[in-house]
């Protein structure tokens, strides 16, 4: 924060003092001095840090520090920040104003794929995964291209699928690929209808255009695969339902097969019990019988002593 509230300084000087050289008012003549610094487009943030700012240059030169509009800048670009943070979570707790289970599952959906970015990049940061990044500002386009290519941010696609499903996951996707190409669009008929002068003022703003239009082309790529992955797993659905209607019969008939050995082996139970009755009856007789074998020739015995 230091940092940027030093060049914001910087600039600040830079704009006044060039607007002496010129007839630009001091709000062109900051936004001009701001962009000819390079780096990422800050055109919002300017905004709010103009609306802090006088706006003739007269009183623009008697400024000393701008470090309470810069802070007062900074604090309503956080609130507005925070203010669609909270309503987009909001939506997707609450459903919206009217909510239903598929409406509210959209938009989870679209708020997990907008964190699958921000998550995947606080993911790598100090991991080996981020030497895959090329060492490119968040910015850049070898950023994000190399970005949704880690695994870091697969994951994150892989949880958007998980939670919402591989169709919901592509509906969300597709969304924001439509939205980024009507963004395309739109600064391309902007483009047309005054292309010098926005050539000028949005230098920053095309640049991230066209880096996000070769990023919706790479998620458009994840949207084809993802597309083919689906009608692969629809695939193996359906061969796995027919091999389960197959397993399901031969269970019918093995079950059936089961219950007839049961049967003939019940009733083969109750023949052996029968015989075993049989065997013991007969065996208790033979036992009666010496008995009474014994018994006669003991009397036998007894009357040839007798004699």
């Amino acid at each position: 924060m230091k940092d940027s509230a030093v060049k914001v300084e910087t600039v600040y000087n830079n704009a006044v003092d060039s607007l002496k050289k010129s007839e630009r008012t001091f709000p062109e003549g900051f936004r001009f001095a701001f962009r000819d610094q390079g780096g990422p487009s800050a055109d919002k943030f300017i905004s709010y840090l103009l609306r802090e700012l006088p706006e003739t240059r007269d009183e623009a030169a008697k400024i000393a520090t701008i470090d309470d509009a810069f802070n007062k800048a900074v604090e309503t670009q956080r609130s507005d920040l925070q203010a669609r943070y909270d309503a987009m979570f909001n939506e997707a707790l609450t459903g919206g104003a009217k909510p239903n289970p598929q409406g509210q599952k959209t938009v989870i959906a679209r708020v997990l794929f907008g964190l699958c970015v921000p998550l995947a990049e606080e993911a790598v940061q100090g991991k080996e995964e981020e030497k895959k990044l090329a060492g490119g500002t968040p910015a850049s386009e070898a950023y994000q291209n190399a970005l949704v290519l880690t695994d870091a941010y697969k994951q994150q696609i892989v949880r958007l699928n998980v939670v919402c499903g591989l169709r919901g996951g592509i509906a969300a996707i597709s969304e924001r690929a439509v939205v980024l190409r009507q963004l395309g669009e739109a600064a391309n008929i902007s483009l047309l209808d005054d292309r010098q002068q926005f050539a000028l003022d949005h230098a920053g703003g095309i640049d991230s255009l066209r880096q996000q239009a070769k990023l919706v082309g790479s998620l458009q790529q994840l949207v084809t695969a993802s597309e083919a992955q689906k009608a692969k797993h629809a695939s193996i659905v359906k061969d796995a339902e027919k091999e389960i209607e197959n397993l399901n019969d031969k269970l019918h008939a093995s079950r059936k097969m089961t219950l007839d050995e049961l049967a003939a082996l019940r009733q083969a139970s109750q023949e052996v019990l029968q015989i075993r009755q049989t065997v013991r009856d007969a065996i208790r007789d033979t036992y009666r019988g010496e008995e009474r074998i014994r018994e006669l020739e003991k009397r036998v015995r007894e009357l040839e002593s007798a004699r």
